[in-house]
């Protein structure tokens, strides 16, 4: 008998564990919500959580599902990557705090409201605080008079009890209104003055700082009654209150106005809540609740909180090795179904997540890998350059001047201009110029004309000179493109050492005013304002440091300390330019978020300011400097859209190193700028100076900047004073004048000249030139000043 009651007592036990466990498999989960996600930092212990809620078939929330059974049949998915169930943990959000930390409410209580329905408000407030951490939750009365805003906690909520019971013989409805709306702005407003307040009444700043950076998620609750009217107020009616709630300028909260009308209805009550909670405003839209049952005004209350309410969380350790470049992408599968996804922003390009401690070692083999790199990347440019360039334009002049010479009518015969045989048919030739040559010829006189630089101007080949390609001459061709680079390594080392950006205040004025979170997507504020203040510290280092290095090399005279002061004052000024630029690429970033309402920040939206600052600093650097405004632009316009590139582009090649982005953006960046300014000046301008022997040999002096054939400045001094163009500090013998020589173009002849204003000036190694006597320059004549000869060179 006890065998049998054992028995029947064990089916007992396994039908009521079927019964309890029934519902939650019954549960037809058929949507997950991925609501918003958080950031835990640590060293050794950053972790993510995401925020969810499931659905039903209906799209009715589940919220009884217990965290193991989620645990058993829900597998989430990190950009395709299923993240290990070891490392991840599911809670059920269904005690505790259960409002996200980022809302802030304020409720009002009208305290003309029955005293039974006033005592059933504040079960409800408790309620609210009981699932909200600490500081959400804001607390004031009106009647007689507006109470101050308190934060409400379980720890003082018994305080508020007394203003529960009190009375009044008035109602200041609009003041409050205007007062409470007001709070959530960081400014004060010119009618708060007027607000019949206790005393000691004043605005609870808190409010304002914790709107500021969560701007979606602000509610004012207001509990009134419909049986008292409000109350006349001499300088606050309803007009100023529509219209303050009206102004885009003003930061103010949803509106959610709980109507009780127990008593009797107000109509004009009922019209000033249904304009309050829809002023006509996009994303200030609320809800208006009437109601003659405080049950139901309570029910009310309570589904707008748990519409606000996250019921789970799915939190999990971020591996070691693993870094977030911008856009995360998340997949919920139930049972083997998909059934949710949702996308999000985790750190940036610019400022990767996780940011870790490093230890010393690890410091030094960060910037021992970067120095590398950036050697690396010099040589890359060096190729480029001074290899693959001259290369393929050897080769297409080779394809469209090289052919096979085919006699000409009424010409018996041709002459090589170098070797002067005949040519025959079928011979190799070059007919870059009239001054045909034999292919072999042309390359024995050094890949150009025989005539070059006397007859011809036109006929010359650039080729690689391989036994001339590693030699000190070579690489300073490559000097600005190497101090580009250089310049942007400076900038990316104070960049990491200041924390990957600064100017956090303005970046988080640039933000309130330019983005505004949708309601039902995840808050991008404080992602924007990361980026932003990456944004504004790249803008100020990379200006800064490109100017300084450039107007450094431009400037050919003497530094003395007012030509530095001058290159150290437009280089800040290009500074400040380049962080204007991004600060204005960032209003377009938040704009365009705003716009298109994204969950997560896409790289489109980025481009416009880093494309604006390489504009705004390229023009910048033309301001008193010899950079002509084509070759800015298009130098910086093009190593913008490949560093930009490299930036956005390259993140799953660096996730070890989450740093790498950033130094090659700001590497390539610099020397491409470099690169740009050599080749493409080169080709757009005319004159210059290149120094043939002593300290400066093959110093390129650009004299064009002063020599002028259309008028305005027309004159290139050469001496020992600070006053000249070119100033010889590098001489050390006497025989260099105060002003020696000028160049200048003769308007009528429309041709370069030379004016000895001292003896001494040797033309073409040969004749010395008579004093004040001007003398024609031609292509590659040279010129003896002191113990210096200079060669003036024509570019095509």
């Amino acid at each position: 008998m006890d065998k049998k009651k054992k028995i029947i007592r064990n089916l007992l036990v396994v039908c009521l564990l079927i019964t309890a466990i029934t519902p939650a498999f019954g549960q037809d989960v058929k949507k997950i919500i991925f609501c918003d996600k958080k950031y835990e930092y640590g060293a050794g212990n950053d972790s993510l959580t995401l925020y969810f809620n499931v659905l039903d078939a209906t799209g009715k929330r589940i919220q009884n599902i217990s965290a193991d059974l989620l645990h058993s049949y829900l597998v989430v998915k990190e950009d395709g990557e299923l993240i290990s169930p070891s490392s991840c943990k599911i809670n059920s959000i269904t005690t505790g705090q259960r409002i996200p930390e980022e809302y802030t409410f304020s409720v009002l209580v009208d305290l003309s409201i029955p005293q039974e329905g006033k005592g059933q408000i504040y079960q409800a407030i408790t309620q609210l605080v009981n699932i909200s951490p600490k500081g959400c939750v804001y607390l004031s009365f009106f009647g007689d008079e507006v109470t101050s805003s308190k934060p409400v906690t379980p720890e003082n909520l018994n305080s508020f009890k007394p203003y529960f019971e009190r009375t009044s013989e008035n109602k200041y409805l609009y003041g409050a209104l205007y007062s409470k709306l007001a709070e959530f702005s960081t400014t004060s407003s010119e009618k708060e003055s007027s607000v019949i307040g206790e005393t000691g009444y004043s605005r609870n700043s808190d409010i304002s700082r914790r709107a500021a950076k969560n701007k979606d998620k602000n509610i004012l609750f207001v509990f009134t009654e419909g049986n008292k009217s409000p109350s006349y107020e001499e300088d606050i009616a309803f007009i100023e209150v529509n219209e303050y709630q009206q102004d885009k300028k003003h930061l103010v909260p949803t509106v959610y106005a709980l109507y009780y009308t127990e008593q009797g209805k107000n109509t004009e009550i009922e019209d000033i809540l249904m304009a309050i909670c829809n002023p006509k405003v996009e994303g200030r839209t609320g809800d208006y609740k009437p109601a003659n049952d405080m049950a139901q005004i309570l029910s009310d209350f309570q589904e707008i909180v748990n519409d606000k309410m996250y019921d789970f969380s799915f939190t999990y350790r971020v591996p070691s090795s693993k870094t977030y470049f911008g856009k995360t992408s998340y997949t919920a599968e139930w049972k083997g179904d998909a059934i949710g996804n949702g996308d999000f922003s985790i750190g940036s390009a610019e400022r990767p997540w996780p940011e870790h401690a490093a230890s010393a070692s690890d410091s030094a083999y960060k910037y021992l890998v970067a120095i590398l790199v950036m050697l690396l990347t010099i040589g890359f440019f060096f190729i480029i350059i001074k290899v693959l360039i001259p290369w393929f334009r050897s080769k297409a002049f080779e394809t469209k001047y090289y052919k096979k010479y085919v006699p000409e009518k009424n010409i018996s015969s041709r002459i090589c201009h170098y070797c002067k045989q005949q040519i025959q048919e079928g011979q190799n030739i070059v007919v870059k110029c009239k001054h045909i040559m034999h292919v072999h010829c042309w390359k024995q006189n050094g890949y150009k004309c025989a005539e070059y630089g006397q007859n011809c101007k036109i006929g010359i080949q650039e080729h690689v000179e391989w036994k001339e390609l590693f030699t000190l001459k070579s690489l300073k061709d490559c000097h600005q493109t190497i101090a580009g680079i250089c310049a942007g390594f400076v900038s990316w080392i104070l960049f990491e050492l200041g924390g990957r950006g600064s100017f956090e205040s303005v970046s988080k004025n640039i933000v309130n005013m330019f983005y505004t979170p949708n309601e039902n997507l995840p808050d991008l504020s404080l992602e924007c304002e990361s980026k932003t203040s990456a944004f504004l510290t790249i803008g100020l280092l990379l200006g800064f440091f490109l100017s300084l290095i450039f107007r450094y090399n431009d400037e050919y005279r003497k530094k003395d300390w007012k030509i530095n002061l001058k290159i150290l004052g437009l280089s800040l000024l290009t500074g400040i330019i380049g962080l204007l630029a991004f600060a204005i690429g960032a209003d377009i970033l938040c704009s365009l978020l705003t716009l298109i309402q994204a969950s997560y920040i896409p790289w489109y939206c980025s481009f416009p300011g880093y494309l604006l600052f390489s504009v705004c600093v390229s023009l910048a650097l033309t301001i008193k400097s010899s950079i002509p405004l084509k070759s800015a632009l298009i130098g910086g316009g093009c190593s913008a859209v490949i560093g930009f590139i490299v930036l956005y582009f390259s993140s799953l090649t660096s996730v070890s190193l989450p740093w790498m982005n950033m130094l090659l953006d700001f590497i390539i960046y610099g020397g491409g700028l470099g690169a740009s300014l050599v080749t493409v000046r080169m080709l757009a301008e005319k004159y210059f100076l290149v120094i043939q022997n002593g300290v400066r040999s093959g110093q390129r002096i650009p004299i064009h900047k002063w020599m002028n054939a259309t008028g305005g400045g027309n004159k290139v001094s050469i001496g020992m004073t600070g006053d000249c163009e070119i100033q010889m500090n590098w001489e050390k013998s006497n025989k260099v004048a105060k002003e020696h020589a000028q160049l200048f173009i003769d308007h009528e002849k429309q041709l370069p000249m030379i004016k000895p204003l001292a003896t001494g000036v040797i033309y073409n190694t040969r004749a010395e030139l008579a004093v004040g006597k001007p003398n024609i320059l031609s292509n590659n004549d040279t010129f003896k000043i002191g113990d210096t000869i200079f060669q003036y060179v024509e570019t095509e």
